[in-house]
């Protein structure tokens, strides 16, 4: 996601068009000062929120570059390394020690296998692996070697689907949306203020742009 793209979804609410609108009217009443105060505040609220979704774009760039892109399966009689979006269900996978796990796996043989799960769970010890267990993609082979029987590739694995999910726009918390009925109610307590002084200054016969501008 580009620089810009990331400016734009955080120019949005409400609150920032006000803000901005705050700005412009002080700017075409030569309030520098005052514009340049209020634009401050917006670029610290935007540069904060641009800040948190870039590092969620780098966490999902980590993502994805952990995964293997090549893997040794068993076809037949011979072992072939084959780029990991040709593995299918069912095909026997090698593992041995700094290798990657490009799919999950169901072990089918282990010695001494252990493996980084971090990137998942973050544990910082490795996982042994026996006959039976789950290896899952994106893991780190950090001792011994085995085999696995492919159960998912791709989205379907564990990992993928970490990825997707944090892609995904996530439904909005209590909190968050108390959050935001609260900020609505401040919106609406502004309007009605900033209405109020606006009114009460033009009684006052003060000149309309400066009471616009007094009042927000």
């Amino acid at each position: 996601m580009t620089l810009w793209r990331l400016f734009l979804r955080q120019i949005g609410s409400p609150f920032d068009a006000l803000l901005v609108g705050v700005a412009v009217l002080a700017i075409l009443l030569h309030q520098a000062a005052d514009a340049t105060i209020v634009l401050a505040i917006v670029a610290a609220s935007t540069v904060l929120g641009m800040r948190n979704e870039y590092r969620a774009e780098r966490t999902i760039a980590a993502l994805r570059s952990r995964i293997s892109r090549c893997a040794n399966v068993v076809r037949g009689s011979d072992v072939v390394r084959v780029d990991v979006a040709e593995l299918k269900g069912g095909e026997a996978v090698l593992l041995r020690t700094g290798d990657i796990v490009p799919a999950d796996l169901r072990i089918t043989s282990a010695t001494a296998l252990e493996c980084d799960e971090s990137v998942l769970t973050g544990e910082a010890l490795p996982v042994a692996k026996r006959e039976g267990d789950a290896a899952y993609m994106g893991t780190a082979v950090s001792g011994g070697a085995g085999a696995g029987m492919v159960v998912a590739v791709g989205a379907a694995t564990r990992y993928g689907e970490i990825a997707r999910r944090a892609r995904e726009i996530q439904p909005r918390t209590r909190f968050e949306q108390g959050l935001g009925q609260f900020t609505t109610m401040l919106l609406y307590i502004t309007v009605l203020v900033s209405s109020s002084v606006f009114f009460v200054s033009v009684l006052l016969h003060r000149p309309l742009a400066e009471s616009l501008l007094f009042a927000l």
